[in-house]
């Protein structure tokens, strides 16, 4: 008799721990107890690059969710970020340097534009590449000038 009370128990209880590993995995449920958030869409980050590291850009995300991810340039001083687009829709980065965009119900790509200075030195000075053009104007006066402390009189030069 007592090996049939076992034998009773072990099966009920069994029959418990299945019905709670059933109603745990139930689809209405999500997969597994999660919320349906419904199509996990894809996110195409940018290219690697030389000039600029993106950190916090995921995967894929649910429509509506916020996507935040940061853009660093690798050499600030000798490197300009000028645009970050998504889908065409150009991005602000708050005060801390985050960008943010609310998930649209579909795929989208992620577009950086970010450019380093081409230095070349010649003749001990720096020049600029054409893509970047620099304007130096130095001016000043002909017939002007002034007296020096030792008395003669000193010009000024228009370049």
């Amino acid at each position: 008799m007592r090996k049939k009370i076992i034998t009773v128990f072990a099966v009920c209880l069994l029959a418990l721990c299945l019905t709670v590993v059933f109603v745990a995995c139930d689809d209405n449920t999500g997969g597994g107890g999660g919320d349906d958030k419904g199509t996990l869409y894809s996110i195409q980050a940018p290219a690697a690059s030389d000039v600029y590291t993106v950190s916090g850009l995921p995967e894929g995300a649910y429509e509506g969710d916020t996507v935040t991810f940061t853009v660093t340039l690798t050499d600030p001083e000798n490197s300009i970020l000028t645009s970050v687009k998504v889908e065409y829709e150009e991005l602000e980065a708050d005060e801390n340097g985050t960008y943010s965009f609310a998930m649209p119900a579909n795929a989208v790509t992620v577009e950086i534009n970010a450019h380093a200075f081409a230095e070349q030195l010649t003749d001990g000075g720096v020049t600029f590449a054409a893509e970047n053009p620099t304007t130096i104007t130095v001016g000043g006066d002909n017939g002007c000038g002034y007296w020096s402390e030792d008395g003669p009189w000193i010009d000024c030069w228009k370049f």
